[in-house]
């Protein structure tokens, strides 16, 4: 592919951002059609909240997580 010498770092980041779309749109996938299976599996043993509770705790866990990465941040004035 030929491009002028102006475009092409453009160019390349575009194509490693096709290539990184397409490297990550796999495990999305895998999560997407793994979770309703371990969902249905855990309401068929009986486990009517298990999923809830076990969204409810990721949850908890990504919010402590987003605290702790921002928390010496100053806050911005609006």
């Amino acid at each position: 592919m030929l491009l002028p010498a102006g475009l092409a770092p453009e160019a390349c980041l575009l194509l490693i951002g096709r290539a990184l779309r397409a490297f990550t749109a796999v495990p999305r996938s895998l999560a997407a059609a793994a979770s309703p299976a371990i969902g249905g599996a855990l309401f068929a043993a009986g486990w009517l909240a298990a999923p809830l509770v076990a969204c409810g705790a990721l949850k908890i866990a990504y919010d402590v997580a987003l605290w702790r990465a921002f928390r010496r941040h100053g806050e911005t004035a609006s």
